[in-house]
C-alpha cells in the first residue's frame, strides 16, 4: 500500500519501517501518514496514534479549511455544499478551491452519486473534526442545520429531530437549563415521536422503539406529550419481544395518565397492557380482559378516538379468535380495521388485518378461497413490510396445505428474513417459524420441522411469551414424535401447560392431543384416551377445521396403539373429511397413507413421566 500511494516518490527505509510499525495494519493510518508527509510533515515525528495523527493534520490546515471541516462534521459523514453555506458565519457557501484542497489532502471526497455533495474519507476524520468544535457552538450549529432542513419533506423529519436533540444535549451538558434548551427539547421530542410513529406504522420496530424512547427522555415524565407517546412505545417493545420492559412502560402510562386526567392515554395503555398480560400472566383471563376493553371502549367513544376504538375492538376480536370462533373474529377484525382506517391509524389497520389473516388460515374458509382473501388483503394495503411478512407466512402455509412445498418453502424463507430484518422477534417465533415447522411436517420432513420450531420455542421461553409458547409447543412435539423421540418434548409440554390461559382453546387442544399420544406410547392408554377425547370435544366446539382434524388424527393414533382398529379408522375417516373440507390436501393424503395399527407394546418405548 505504501508503494502504491507513493508512486515514484522515495521514502527512507527507516521512515517506511516506522510507518508500518505505527500503522499496525490500519490502511487509513497509512493513507493519512503519507498525506501528512506529502504536505511537508516531519518524517522524524510520526504521531504514535490515529487520534494524534488526525489532530496533527487538522492543526496544520489553514483556518478556512479547518473551519469548513468542523462545520461539515456537524452535518454528518456526508454533507452538501449548500449546507456548509448555511452553517457559515456569513451564510455564504465556501469556495470551491477550499473543498478541492481538502479532497487533494485525502480528508474528504466527492459523493459518488449526488452532485455538490461530499463525504469524509473516514468516520474517524469526521469525529476528529467534530471534537474540535466547542460545545456551545455545536449546539448552535445543530440547531441552525435543523432549521435549514425543516420543512424540506417528511422523510427528513428524523434527521431534523436528531439535530434538534443534539442541540439540546450539548446545551444541557454545559449546565445551561435555559428557555432555549426547553424549547429545543420539546421540538426534538415532537419530531422524534412523529418519526417513531411512522416507523411503527411501516413495521420497523427497532427504529420505532428507539425513536419513541428518545422522545420520552426529552420531556418530563408526567407531561401530556410524554404520556401520549408511552402506549406506542409499549407496543413497539411488545413487538421486539421485550415484554417486561413493555409492561413497565404501559403501567407507568396508566398510572400517570389517570393522575394527569389523560383518560385516553390511560385507556390506550390499558388495552396494550391487557395484551401483554394475556401472554405472560397465568392469572389473566379473557373475562378480565373483556371488562378492561369495555371500559376502554366507553372512553374512546366519549373522546371520539377512532384509533383507540379500533385497538380495543381489535383485541376483543382476537379474544374471539382464541376462543375458537374464527368466522366471527373475521367479521369483528374487519370492523376494527374500518375504524382504524377512518381514524387514519395505519398501524392498527395493519394489525387488524394481520390477525384477520391468522383467522383466515386457521378458520373454516377453504384453502382456495383463503388464498383469494389473502391476495385481496395485500391489494388493500400496499407496500407495508410488516403486513407483507404475515401475508407471505399465511400464503406459505396455505400453499403447503395444497401440496405446493417448493413455493411454500420459498415464501416462508422470505417471511423469515423480512421478520428478522424488521425486528419482529415475537412474530418470527410465534408465527413464521411455527408455520415453517408445519410446512415441513406436511411435506413429511420431521427433522426439518424440528429445526424450525425448536428455536421458536427457545425464543418464546426466553421472552416469557407463554401464550404463544403453548401454541407452538404442540408442533414441536409432533416433529419429535414423528422421529420416535416424543419423550424429549415432555419438559416443553409441561412448561407450556403451567402457563396456558384456560380460554385459549388452540393451546388447550394442542397440548392435550400431544400429551395423549405420549401417554399412549408409555402404555397408559386409559389416560391417553381421556385426554384425546377431551381435545376432540374442545375442537368440535370451534370452527378451526385443521385443529379439529389434528385432534381426531391423534385420537386415532391413541386408539391404534390401544389395539382398536375400527374406532381408529372411524376417527381417521372424520379427520380426513375435515382436512378435505378445509382444502388441506397434503394432510389428508398423509393420513390416508398411514400404515396399519400398532400396539403400544410393539413400539419398544420407555415411560417419560407424563
Amino acid at each position: 500500500m505504501i508503494d502504491g500511494l507513493l508512486g515514484g516518490s522515495q521514502l527512507e527505509d527507516a521512515i517506511r519501517a516506522r510507518i508500518r510499525e505505527v500503522a499496525e495494519g490500519n490502511p487509513l493510518f497509512v493513507e493519512q501518514l503519507l498525506a501528512m508527509l506529502a504536505e511537508g510533515g516531519d518524517p522524524e515525528l510520526v504521531p504514535p496514534t490515529m487520534h494524534a495523527l488526525l489532530a496533527a493534520r487538522l492543526d496544520a490546515l489553514p483556518d478556512e479549511e479547518r473551519g469548513l471541516l468542523e462545520r461539515a462534521s456537524v452535518v454528518g459523514l456526508e454533507f452538501g455544499w449548500a449546507a456548509l453555506g448555511e452553517l457559515a458565519a456569513d451564510r455564504r457557501r465556501p469556495l470551491g478551491a477550499h473543498l478541492a484542497a481538502l479532497v487533494r489532502k485525502e480528508l474528504i471526497r466527492p459523493h459518488e452519486a449526488v452532485e455538490d455533495t461530499f463525504r469524509f474519507r473516514h468516520t474517524l476524520i469526521r469525529d476528529a473534526a467534530y471534537e474540535r468544535v466547542p460545545k456551545e457552538l455545536r449546539s448552535e450549529l445543530h440547531e441552525r442545520f435543523a432549521g435549514w432542513l425543516d420543512g424540506k419533506g417528511e422523510e427528513l423529519e428524523e434527521i431534523v429531530a436528531y439535530h434538534l436533540e443534539q442541540a439540546y444535549r450539548w446545551l444541557a451538558e454545559l449546565g445551561l437549563p435555559t428557555e432555549r434548551g426547553q424549547e429545543l427539547a420539546e421540538k426534538a421530542a415532537e419530531r422524534l415521536a412523529a418519526s417513531g410513529r411512522r416507523a411503527f406504522a411501516r413495521g420497523d420496530m427497532p427504529a420505532a422503539a428507539n425513536l419513541l424512547e428518545r422522545a420520552t427522555a426529552l420531556l418530563p415524565s408526567d407531561e401530556g406529550r410524554c404520556l401520549s407517546v408511552l402506549p406506542s412505545l409499549g407496543r413497539a417493545l411488545i413487538e421486539r419481544g421485550q415484554l417486561e420492559r413493555a409492561e413497565a412502560v404501559l403501567s407507568e402510562a396508566i398510572e400517570s395518565g389517570r393522575a394527569a386526567g389523560e383518560r385516553g392515554v390511560a385507556a390506550d395503555a390499558a388495552v396494550a397492557l391487557s395484551f401483554v398480560r394475556l401472554h405472560t400472566d397465568p392469572r389473566s383471563s379473557h373475562e378480565k380482559v373483556r371488562l378492561e376493553l369495555e371500559n376502554a371502549i366507553r372512553v374512546f367513544e366519549e373522546l371520539h378516538d377512532e384509533g383507540g376504538l379500533a385497538r380495543a375492538l381489535g383485541l376483543a376480536a382476537v379474544l374471539r379468535l382464541w376462543d375458537g370462533q374464527a368466522a366471527t373474529a373475521i367479521d369483528e377484525l374487519e370492523r376494527a380495521a374500518r375504524h382504524a382506517h377512518a381514524g387514519g391509524d395505519r398501524a392498527q389497520e395493519v394489525e387488524s388485518l394481520r390477525f384477520l389473516l391468522v383467522a383466515v388460515l386457521h378458520g373454516p374458509i377453504p384453502v382456495a378461497s383463503a388464498l383469494e382473501r389473502v391476495e385481496g388483503i395485500g391489494r388493500r394495503v400496499r407496500r407495508h413490510r410488516r403486513l407483507e411478512v404475515t401475508i407471505m407466512q399465511t400464503r406459505a402455509h396455505l400453499e403447503a396445505m395444497r401440496g405446493h412445498f417448493d413455493a411454500a418453502r420459498e415464501l416462508i424463507a422470505e417471511a423469515q428474513s423480512s421478520a428478522h430484518e424488521l425486528g419482529l422477534e415475537m412474530d418470527l417465533a410465534a408465527r413464521v417459524l411455527r408455520s415453517a415447522g408445519e410446512i415441513e411436517l406436511l411435506a413429511g420432513d420431521p427433522p426439518a420441522a424440528e429445526r424450525a420450531v425448536r428455536p421458536a420455542c427457545e425464543a418464546l421461553e426466553r421472552m416469557g411469551v407463554w401464550t404463544h409458547l403453548a401454541s407452538v409447543v404442540p408442533g414441536f412435539a409432533d416433529a419429535l414424535y414423528a422421529q420416535g423421540r416424543g419423550a424429549e418434548a415432555v419438559p416443553s409440554i409441561e412448561l407450556a401447560a403451567r402457563w396456558t390461559v384456560w380460554e385459549d382453546v388452540e393451546a388447550q387442544i394442542g397440548l392435550r392431543r400431544v400429551r395423549a399420544k405420549l401417554l399412549a406410547q408409555q402404555g397408559d392408554l386409559a389416560a391417553a384416551e381421556r385426554l384425546a377425547r377431551d381435545a376432540t370435544e374442545l375442537a368440535a366446539r370451534t370452527d378451526h377445521l385443521d385443529l379439529h382434524a389434528k385432534a381426531l388424527a391423534d385420537l386415532a393414533e391413541v386408539l391404534r396403539l390401544a389395539g382398536r382398529p375400527r374406532e381408529s379408522a372411524a376417527a381417521v375417516h372424520e379427520a380426513i373429511r375435515l382436512y378435505e373440507q378445509k382444502g388441506n390436501v397434503a394432510a389428508a393424503v398423509k393420513l390416508k397413507a398411514q400404515g396399519p395399527p400398532r400396539r403400544a407394546a410393539d413400539r419398544g418405548l420407555n415411560r417419560a413421566g407424563l
